[in-house]
């Protein structure tokens, strides 16, 4: 009997699906961390009925070049990409602004990635077929309807709910790439978020406006006005908020803040470009003063400050406003501050990057439940993150963040002072290439109340002599666990009052893999599988949570600093061999 012949269709079949096989197995899991909107129609892009609003995610693994991979959005495949896998602006992050198809179901939705055959974790979507879209580009027309490319508005202003038509209800403006520098007529701000009368926006009057899908990012030049966007309603009796207001995917620099003493709940800052604001003030580039339920998502930051009053972000809790106007809680509460770079100063007394704060009054107001988390601080020359003041402070909670170059801070790159009822920092790896500095990495300093501050399973790294924490207060309390205290060969025990060291790797060599760069995951030569120890203190944060590149934690055992370690076994597996096919 004679062989069977195999044809050449069955052997590239079967090969093909081998190399499918295998791809996926190598394919490296997407990953998403957030998204610009989080509301949006269906229809209505170009006032027509083809597609609806412009999303913009961000995440990591989505893949250089879109092929066959695809967003899915409430039930169906989005079919229209402008952006795909565009980086940053911070953090090499990665994004992909898809097209809201019209077959999307309405309804609360999610959102997720599929690269290469491997689908995302998921986002929250809110789809409707109501929201307006308006537009904004240099040479449109204010007297313009807005509603389409071809009949844009000219000013920034007429996103504000006092200039536009839409008044105080839901709607999405979009921005034309173009330097935009008018200001509102009330104020010198180039928007003007002011209540007049009662309070703005809700879950179903939400705002925002956007960067342009496809366009360079638009460029808003605050030189020579007073503010940003300005927020300052308890000028106003009775105290009246502007909330749910997003802005995304702009560049900003010049005079005055940015934003302002927002005391507005559910404000999202996202994906912005912030440099050069150098006024001398005691304020941020972004400050919160009474908001509540607000998120700073992968923003960049880079050569603010003017003296050290001044800081890329300040959350503050608001005690202007007299309880008689508006009954409740006026404090900052439930903010999230998430993915951003922070990187330069221009003067060499710059202030903390990140100043928590609150304030001591007669009403007790309490900043509290504040999550920093995955961001990148390098190169700067102030402390990177700053709790401070008096009676303010519990909950907060700094993990898998990285602390990379700083330039001789003095007071260490992360900084607790006076109370904080409970700090917690996790997961974070710090590496100080600088001098060393007076008071360690992480320096608490006591002063007024008391203060219980947990650290664990972080990398604090430093130079020769350099202490890793220093505590100054009597009244303090510190909890080291599972920590990693290297200073190159030179290090001795933290043994100051308060401070219990317990399951710590004393002056082991992390070893990274690179200590120049953003990359400072551990190695194979790592000490990691002595430190995975997550304990009881951590079971605050919630479960399946991330690290620095989306590699989920285990609910059981974080390894020490900003990445948990995947060996190249778990990252790269074997193509199947030996493989036989019986052809009849």
């Amino acid at each position: 009997m004679t062989a069977p012949k195999i044809r050449i269709a069955t052997i590239f079949r079967l090969a093909l699906g081998i190399f499918l096989l295998c791809g996926a197995a190598l394919a490296q899991t997407p990953v998403l961390f957030f998204s610009d909107l989080t509301f949006g129609p269906n229809t209505g892009w170009n006032n027509g009925s083809s597609q609806g609003a412009a999303v913009t995610i961000w995440g990591k693994n989505f893949g250089s070049t879109q092929g066959s991979s695809y967003v899915t959005i409430g039930g169906v495949q989005a079919t229209s990409y402008p952006e795909w896998d565009v980086i940053g602006p911070a953090r090499s992050l990665e994004r992909i602004t898809f097209f809201i198809p019209t077959t999307a179901a309405t309804g609360s939705q999610t959102i997720s990635v599929t690269v290469n055959g491997v689908t995302s974790n998921t986002l929250p979507f809110t789809v409707d077929n109501t929201t307006p879209i308006y537009y904004i580009s240099i040479g449109g027309s204010d007297s313009n309807n807005g509603r389409t490319t071809s009949t844009p508005w000219a000013d920034l202003y007429m996103f504000d709910y006092s200039h536009n038509p839409k008044g105080d209800s839901q709607y999405i403006v979009y921005v034309r790439s173009g330097t935009y520098s008018s200001a509102c007529s009330s104020i010198s701000a180039a928007i003007c978020t002011y209540a007049s009368g009662s309070p703005t926006g809700g879950p179903t009057k939400q705002k925002a406006l956007v960067g342009y899908p496809g366009d360079t990012i638009p460029v808003v030049n605050t030189t020579n006005l007073s503010y940003g966007f300005w927020y300052m309603p308890w000028d106003y009796s009775p105290y009246n908020p502007n909330n749910y207001y997003t802005f995304s995917k702009l560049s900003m620099y010049g005079g005055g803040s940015p934003f302002t003493n927002i005391s507005g709940d559910y404000i999202r800052i996202v994906g912005l470009y912030m440099y050069n604001y150098n006024q001398s003030s005691d304020s941020g580039v972004v400050t919160f003063q009474a908001s509540q339920g607000s998120v700073v998502y992968g923003n960049l930051f880079s050569d603010n400050g003017y003296s050290s009053l001044e800081h890329d972000l300040y959350v503050q809790t608001q005690t202007i406003i007299p309880r008689s106007w508006v009954a409740g809680d006026h404090a900052s509460q439930q903010i999230d501050i998430a993915w951003n770079e922070v990187t330069g100063y221009t003067t060499s007394s710059s202030g903390a990057d990140f100043f928590i704060s609150g304030h001591q009054t007669t009403l007790q107001y309490e900043t509290n439940n504040i999550w920093v988390h995955h961001n990148f601080f390098h190169d700067g020359v102030g402390t990177y993150v700053y709790i401070d003041d008096n009676y303010i402070d519990y909950d907060i909670y700094v993990y898998d963040n990285l602390f990379v170059n700083g330039q001789g801070e003095a007071n260490g790159a992360v900084m607790v002072e006076n109370t904080c009822t409970s700090c917690y920092f996790y997961a974070n790896s710090e590496y100080h290439g600088a001098t060393a500095v007076t008071y360690g990495q992480l320096w608490a300093r006591g002063g007024v109340g008391t203060a219980n501050i947990y650290s664990q399973n972080n990398i604090w790294y430093g130079v020769s002599n350099e202490p890793p924490i220093y505590q100054g207060g009597t009244l303090w309390t510190i909890a080291s666990d599972h920590d990693l205290f290297y200073n190159d060969g030179t290090y001795s025990a933290p043994s100051t009052s308060g401070l219990t060291v317990t399951n710590g790797m004393l002056d082991v060599n992390p070893q990274f893999a690179n200590v120049s760069t953003e990359s400072l995951q551990l190695t194979a030569n790592s000490p990691h599988a002595t430190a995975a120890n997550m304990t009881s203190s951590m079971s605050s944060l919630p479960s399946g949570l991330l690290d620095y590149v989306g590699v989920t934690r285990p609910n059981s055992a974080w390894d020490p600093g900003a990445y948990q370690y995947q060996s190249s076994s778990s990252s790269a597996p074997i193509a199947p061999t030996g493989l036989t096919a019986v052809v009849q």
